[in-house]
């Protein structure tokens, strides 16, 4: 998963539509890795890399507490909250629209759910209903592209692109390890 950015962004996306509370460790929303140069559980707590400058911009010390990433894919020249503000397409942006759009979405944390049957192997989707319609999230663990049928009726807005679906009318299409997270249009009379 860490050499594939799509898998990577649908195992967010997952994490953030699933019920419960999503937990994700400092350094996890940049892709922040491991120094396993250290001992234990001392790899996980490395300063986080906030830019490219000396010691990531985590200190204006000589030397920190526990050293900075500075060798590897994960090194913080590579990996940092300012090199990753400044690309769109990066894992920071990502996991902030998540946030934004789960905060949107409150029947992720209140309404009662369950999993719908879509007819696909790799393709898991789960249905919300709460007080403002239903939201449904959908992911496609394959690496092949998949159709589904949704089993409700309804016109559904995707919150990620802004597309709009018909599920009374046709297959929908999902790319390898592509994510939906619609929501129910309600038309008011």
């Amino acid at each position: 998963m860490l050499d594939n950015p799509k898998q990577l962004k649908m195992a967010y996306s997952l994490l953030y539509s699933l019920p419960g509370t999503p937990v994700i460790r400092s350094g996890e929303e940049i892709g922040m890795g491991d120094d396993l140069r250290l001992n234990e559980r001392l790899s996980v707590r490395t300063p986080m890399q906030w830019d490219g400058s000396i010691n990531s911009g985590f200190s204006t010390a000589k030397d920190t507490f526990r050293p900075v990433i500075s060798m590897g894919d994960y090194r913080y020249q590579e990996v940092n909250v300012a090199k990753q503000l400044a690309d769109s397409t990066a894992l920071l942006p990502f996991i902030k629209k998540l946030v934004a759009i789960r905060k949107r979405a409150p029947e992720i944390g209140t309404a009662d759910w369950r999993v719908l049957d879509v007819k696909a192997d790799a393709v898991l989707a789960i249905a919300y209903a709460g007080k403002k319609g239903k939201l449904i999230a959908v992911h496609n663990f394959g690496a092949v592209a998949s159709r589904f049928k949704l089993p409700v009726q309804g016109t559904f807005t995707d919150l990620l692109t802004g597309k709009t679906y018909n599920a009374d009318q046709s297959e929908i299409q999902i790319v390898p390890y592509g994510y939906f997270w619609f929501r129910e249009k309600i038309s008011h009379r």
